[in-house]
């Protein structure tokens, strides 16, 4: 799997996935965050 700058041949689905992941992350990161100041 080569990973390069042509990124019309990934898939939607591909790209949703990728961003929804990225998201949740984000948000579990947050949440740590935010239990530790408590």
């Amino acid at each position: 799997m080569t990973v390069c700058c042509k990124g019309a041949e990934v898939s939607p689905f591909v790209w949703i996935g990728a961003v929804a992941a990225l998201a949740l992350l984000i948000y579990l990161l947050a949440a740590l965050f935010r239990a530790e100041d408590f």
